[in-house]
């Protein structure tokens, strides 16, 4: 099992690389909202920051060791699949709600340089609307 013992946001690569390696991680209660998220009766278990606190987490999870199934849980509901497709869902949604071309379908996460591959296209549309904007204020 994985422990934090810690409320600081920098661990949660540890939590998800447990989960990810089908590791329940047992997460203190006062933890900080990344370090609780995806922490349920699947993926682990939150206990009171204390030493009786965590013995008794350790405890209960060496018990129902093979209840939990953490790597099923983030496959089904964290990647960047899942999270490219919410986020193309909701630019669908706003461009529908403001009446304009849906740019961002082809929105692609590289998961190395933290880039989307349709900057280039909203540059050049924002050039676009720049230029049209000068050109209608000249006149």
């Amino acid at each position: 099992m994985g422990i934090i013992t810690s409320k600081v946001e920098g661990i949660n690569r540890f939590k998800l690389e447990c989960l990810s390696a089908n590791i329940p991680v047992l997460v203190p209660n006062d933890a900080n909202v990344p370090l609780r998220k995806h922490i349920n009766n699947k993926t682990g278990i939150f206990y009171e920051p204390t030493p009786e606190g965590l013995a008794k987490a350790i405890k209960e999870v060496e018990k129902n060791y093979y209840s939990f199934s953490p790597r099923e849980y983030v496959l089904k509901n964290t990647g960047n699949k899942i999270s490219l497709t919410k986020l193309k869902k909701a630019l669908e949604l706003l461009a529908k709600r403001d009446n304009t071309k849906n740019i961002y379908k082809n929105i692609f996460w590289d998961g190395r340089n933290q880039s989307l591959l349709w900057e280039e296209n909203a540059m050049k549309f924002l050039e676009r609307v720049m230029k049209d904007l000068r050109i209608k204020f000249k006149k």
